[in-house]
């Protein structure tokens, strides 16, 4: 690259930077060539003239889009921030002086390319066998867990109204205008499956989505009680776990419930930790987009990252064995 020259890019990219060091294991671990071919090969062959004339590859594109979810950057700040960051232009394999960099419309036209052939749960998938592959997945296991988004409230649109497809729910005796992700990870705290779905919508009402053929095993908080969930695992064959929960009237819980809810927390804090790293680490608290379809999209791509983030230094090892 052309870029690399210059004596002060030099030393730039020999630094020790954590966005530096951060894109350039993902730039090893991301298997960029499977998820190509699962997004590539469905319509582009028919549509040849998709985000940019001439069009940008593929890879490019998958690249830009992951820095814009990685940093949490707006389309048009993704732009800028390629134009401006040489650890960007690295991890995209571009040279300003020379290569066409994609623009803010560029991108927003392959999310929607993404979000009309719902190639977002491919990219969860294809990553996902990946990590099976290298043994780095245990399918029999499903620590089941929600949490909330924050959506925007705002009226400022053409309609004058709130998000039809967002709820308010109530939290600590306050109530939001949210929206819920629930998720299902191993033990190594890999998402294997997502849903998304309004704030109002209980968390036991997603339990039989969020299992498959392959889980024996599901661990939960106290929000999935009652007997519809669990005549459903036992008509999936699932052995199901979940913490306690105080009923009705009930003061306090007995000193065996408190001593079973320490069991099971022990275990089941895993499910947490990708909460932290999307929400927290990377800033994904509050929604962007309005429909709860451009949500999901989010989401299982971001999920798709969080378990690559994860798993990077065992996968590069066997990877590279």
């Amino acid at each position: 690259m052309a870029f690399t020259n210059n004596r002060s890019a030099s030393r730039f990219l020999n630094q020790g930077i954590k966005s530096k060091k951060f894109l350039d294991e993902m730039n090893k671990v991301v298997p960029w060539e499977r998820i190509v071919e699962k997004t590539d090969a469905k319509v582009l062959k028919t549509k040849p003239e998709l985000w940019g004339r001439p069009r940008i590859e593929t890879e490019k594109m998958l690249r830009m889009y992951f820095l814009s979810l990685r940093f949490n950057l707006s389309d048009v700040a993704t732009e800028e921030a390629i134009y401006d960051r040489l650890s960007f232009q690295y991890f995209m394999n571009i040279d300003v002086t020379v290569d066409q960099i994609p623009d803010a419309t560029t991108l927003n036209d392959f999310r929607q390319f993404l979000e009309a052939n719902e190639l977002w749960k491919k990219i969860l998938d294809t990553s996902n066998n990946e990590l099976k592959k290298a043994w780095l997945i245990l399918s029999e296991w499903r620590l089941i867990d929600a949490t909330i988004l924050k959506a925007s409230s705002s009226t400022k649109n053409e309609s004058k109204s709130r998000d039809p497809e967002m709820w308010s729910t109530e939290k600590r005796w306050n109530w939001f205008f949210w929206a819920k992700a629930h998720i299902a990870t191993d033990t190594n705290w890999v998402i294997q499956e997502i849903q998304v779905t309004s704030a109002n919508v209980s968390d036991a009402n997603v339990y039989e989505e969020l299992i498959n053929e392959e889980t024996k095993y599901t661990v939960t908080d106290a929000g999935y009680p009652g007997k519809r969930l669990k005549k459903i695992a036992e008509w999936k064959w699932v052995q199901h776990t979940a913490m306690k929960r105080r009923w009705r009237g009930q003061k306090s819980l007995s000193i065996v419930d408190r001593l079973w809810n320490t069991l099971i927390a022990m275990p089941r804090k895993v499910v947490e930790f990708p909460f932290g790293v999307i929400k927290h680490l990377w800033g994904h608290r509050k929604l962007r987009y309005r429909w709860l379809e451009k949500l999901k999209n989010q989401r299982y791509v971001l999920s798709a990252l969080c378990n690559i983030y994860r798993m990077r230094n065992k996968y590069m090892t066997w990877r590279f064995w």
